[in-house]
């Protein structure tokens, strides 16, 4: 890989916000040129390093920047209460650990539900409904599950 393909993804990622794809790509980059990014891109890139050094970490890397009151995009992988893709908002994280003594989260989100007046929305599919008390504590996925950032949330539900 050339110089000037390492700066682009620099650029790339630098512009991506919360994009952890390009950052991925560029924290990889660096590694196989041996190469350290600049001083104001050290914090993350170590943290993207330490997730993709972790087994687990690498299946979820998009978790490593998740926090509560966060929108998300989830597919439910095992026993899902919704079938495909599905927008919610983050009510709590749950940190775990497995039978190797590696951390794990888990999520409890909130569906967010479609807009009465939005007539292009699509209803949500369940497979398995909640009841009132899952629904408003947020459905708890599993650790297979796929979670990825939409927009940050400025409070805690």
């Amino acid at each position: 890989m050339t110089d000037v393909d390492l700066r682009a993804l620099e650029r790339e990622a630098r512009s991506s916000g919360d994009d952890l794809t390009a950052w991925v790509r560029y924290v990889r980059a660096l590694d196989r040129q041996g190469e350290e990014p600049p001083d104001e891109l050290l914090e993350t890139a170590a943290r993207i390093r330490e997730s993709l050094r972790s087994p687990v970490g690498r299946d979820r890397i998009a978790d490593t920047r998740i926090a509560v009151g966060d929108e998300v995009s989830v597919d439910e992988q095992q026993t899902p209460f919704i079938t495909g893709k599905w927008r919610g908002i983050v009510v709590r994280i749950v940190t775990q650990l497995d039978e190797h003594g590696q951390r794990y989260s888990t999520y409890r989100v909130r569906p967010i539900l479609p807009d009465d007046d939005d007539l292009d929305a699509a209803p949500i599919a369940w497979r398995v409904r909640p009841t009132l008390e899952q629904f408003a504590s947020g459905l708890q996925l599993a650790r297979e599950d796929r979670i990825e950032l939409i927009a940050r949330g400025r409070d805690a539900p």
